[in-house]
């Protein structure tokens, strides 16, 4: 079940992918099942009130190379919703991460220096270190998520958070 919250929906209908805003969007679901009862909402960009219009635009720019008309889209954007819900929440959401700096110490010419210093910022929230994937050394790889064909290098931070989006979004459409 949908709950009455506020925010960006992306419906599929029969004339393509639908993408509106409500401050009540069970509510605005219920009003466009009653003309159209085969629709699917496909996600939600949860946002609040005085976020809806700027939100709104932005997924209508991020999406016009599929303009049909007014309000609606190409099917072809269905496979991409869930990576621009998750990018759009991550922008929205850049929380830095204060922890402090830990790890081994390398000797170089100038003095010794945080391993984690010289790890790869992350991608997403850049003021953090990237994560490594297994063991830390010498062969040591960085955590990567792709989204949209593009390869991000990340941070455990967003790991959870990219995690947290996608399994809230699969709940959302179930339901």
């Amino acid at each position: 079940m949908i709950e009455n919250n506020c925010g960006i929906y992306f419906i599929k209908t029969t004339d393509g992918i639908r993408i509106g805003q409500s401050k009540n969007i069970k509510s605005r679901f219920s009003s466009h099942k009653s003309s159209n009862y085969n629709i699917i909402i496909l996600a939600i960009l949860n946002c609040l009130k005085n976020e809806l219009n700027a939100e709104e635009q932005k997924a209508f720019n991020f999406f016009k190379d599929y303009h049909i008309q007014d309000s609606f889209y190409k099917e072809d954007i269905s496979e991409m919703i869930d990576s621009y819900i998750v990018k759009r929440t991550l922008e929205k959401n850049n929380i830095a991460d204060k922890r402090a700096a830990r790890g081994t110490f390398i000797g170089t010419l100038y003095g010794p220096v945080s391993s984690i210093s010289i790890r790869p910022n992350c991608d997403i929230f850049p003021d953090q270190k990237a994560t490594i994937m297994g063991r830390a050394g010498g062969k040591q790889t960085y955590r990567k998520i792709t989204i949209e064909g593009k390869t991000y290098t990340v941070s455990e931070k967003f790991k959870k958070l990219y995690q947290a989006i996608v399994r809230d979004t699969k709940e959302k459409c179930t339901n």
